[in-house]
Formats: C-alpha cells, sequence, structure tokens
C-alpha cells in the first residue's frame, strides 16, 4: 500500500478553483485500477491551504497513474495556482 499526502498553499482568492481542478478529477482517479482513495480538502484554520490525501494498493498502480495524462493535465492546471511548490509526502508499507 501507498498513501500519499499533498500539500500546498494556493494563491489568495484561488484555493476554491484549485479545489475545483482537484474534485473535478477525482472520479477518474478513483475509477483508476488500484486507487484506494482520493480526497483532496481545504486545510483547516488556513485561507489558502489544499490537502490532497491519496491511497494506492501498490506501486504499479500508483505509478501508472503519475505517468499518465491525468496526472500531467491536474499538474499544468494547478501550477498557476499554486504560491509555491507543493510538499509530498510518501509511505510504503504493508495493512497491518
Amino acid at each position: 500500500m501507498i498513501v500519499v499526502t499533498v500539500t500546498f498553499d494556493a494563491l489568495p482568492g484561488s484555493r476554491d478553483r484549485a479545489l475545483e481542478i482537484l474534485l473535478g478529477e477525482a472520479p477518474e482517479v478513483r475509477a483508476h485500477p488500484g486507487n484506494l482513495q482520493f480526497m483532496p480538502t481545504r486545510i483547516a484554520g488556513s485561507e489558502t491551504g489544499i490537502l490532497l490525501h491519496q491511497v494506492w494498493e501498490d506501486e504499479p498502480a500508483f505509478t501508472t497513474y503519475t505517468a499518465g495524462p491525468g496526472f500531467a493535465a491536474v499538474g499544468d492546471a494547478l501550477r498557476p495556482l499554486m504560491d509555491g511548490p507543493p510538499t509530498r509526502q510518501v509511505v510504503r508499507g504493508e495493512i497491518a
């Protein structure tokens, strides 16, 4: 299993649009083989913060997703809305 957490700050006034992009992509990502969870949300207490929590069955599923055109398109749409680069944490392990 792979758990991926991405956080970033949107430019002032851009958080709703960034969430709209992520939520628009959510059904496609959730239908991707090996995706167990894809959940974008606002970071509580922040005017601009966004957190994206993903869970994948395994490395090949995650790698296939990140190599695909949907991942690239979302990145291209989000980058101009970001106030700096995102932070990504990846945890790999087995279900206990």
